[in-house]
């Protein structure tokens, strides 16, 4: 178990690491041809975008896994009912776009809003086959689908970038993300849907899906009030800065907390009758966790705005000012074991 638990956390973290690593290497070109504020508009719109993923699976996957045996007629069901989801949250995001626009003066925001919409539709299409994957153990699958997925999307936003598609390059990169994703999937999961059928018992699973949601929906207020707030209040620019800053200050907290939350929570899953082994595993991962993340944070605030001036143009020195200022709080978050509950729950 201990050898599984080390294989399946190491090609998740190394998906993530190759992920982070391909990020940070594509983010010093792109910069050069995208200007502060298309990234802050960028940012702008993935807050509707997100808030609409959120609902994407809404815990109904997490619900599945829990499961000690699998019901091809639950799965299927829950399956046509998030494909029908995933539609209705393309359309409600499209519908919210104008109004999102001209609440921040900005006309660009409705057409990014509007391409964005689509992405989670593939999201919710995706929930079932990735559940599947993961209740089965098969972590090396789903990394190489994230890391296919975000090759693919950093390559097609370089050679937009360059090409002077401006900020339709990070459109199109989180488009083929969630796309290729979805189709992936698919793929190596195997999951066909059973045929929907009257009397299948859903209770359980909307309500581990209302309580998760409740708790996924407080989490993305969080983290994503600061975006519009400052994106309202200060502008665009502002916010690119912010927006930058927090790319790469996410990038050794997710590579690691990501892998680790989501294959703790397969194993706690199996073993929530005994609560001393859940409570040793969630423990044992905190603790590794903040051992693995403190000293890269140290080093990266060090450096602070220079590094950033250096790697990116002086226009985005100030980000590195505030990634200094945020460093020491996402630590300690990490060490208390917020950044694993909240990455449970991606």
């Amino acid at each position: 178990m201990a050898k599984h638990f080390l294989v399946s956390t190491g090609a998740l973290s190394a998906a993530r690491l190759i992920t982070a690593f391909s990020q940070l290497l594509i983010l010093p070109v792109i910069s050069r041809f995208l200007t502060v504020e298309e990234f802050g508009l960028v940012s702008l719109a993935m807050v509707v975008v997100l808030f609409a993923q959120l609902f994407s699976d809404a815990g109904l996957g997490r619900s599945l896994i829990r499961q000690q045996h699998v019901d091809a007629q639950e799965w299927g069901a829950v399956f046509w009912l998030l494909f029908c989801v995933g539609p209705a949250l393309a359309l409600t995001a499209l519908a919210a776009a104008p109004a999102w626009a001209w609440l921040h003066g900005a006309p660009e925001l409705f057409g990014l809003v509007a391409a964005l919409s689509v992405t989670p539709m593939f999201l919710s299409w995706a929930a079932v086959p990735n559940a599947r994957l993961e209740r089965d153990g098969r972590f090396p699958g789903l990394a190489l689908i994230r890391t296919s997925a975000a090759l693919a999307g950093m390559v097609a936003a370089v050679a937009l970038a360059v090409s002077g598609a401006g900020v339709w390059a990070l459109v199109a990169q989180q488009i083929l993300l969630a796309a290729i994703q979805c189709g992936g999937a698919f793929a190596l999961s195997g999951f066909r849907p059973a045929p929907l059928r009257r009397g299948v018992r859903l209770r359980e699973h909307l309500s581990f899906a209302r309580d998760s949601l409740g708790v996924s929906l407080l989490q993305t207020v969080q983290r994503q009030a600061p975006v519009a707030l400052i994106g309202h209040q200060l502008g665009p620019a502002p916010l690119g800065l912010f927006t930058m800053s927090s790319r790469l200050l996410n990038q050794p907290v997710m590579a690691l907390a990501g892998p680790m939350a989501q294959v703790t929570y397969v194993r706690m899953a199996a073993a929530q009758s005994d609560t001393g082994h859940v409570a040793a595993l969630y423990i044992g991962s905190v603790r590794l966790l903040a051992l693995a993340i403190f000293p890269p944070m140290a080093v990266l605030a060090g450096a602070g705005g220079d590094l950033f001036a250096l790697i990116f143009s002086d226009p985005w020195r100030n980000a590195g000012l505030l990634f200094a200022l945020a460093a020491p709080g996402i630590a300690l978050e990490s060490a208390a074991g917020g950044r694993l509950v909240s990455c449970s729950r991606l």
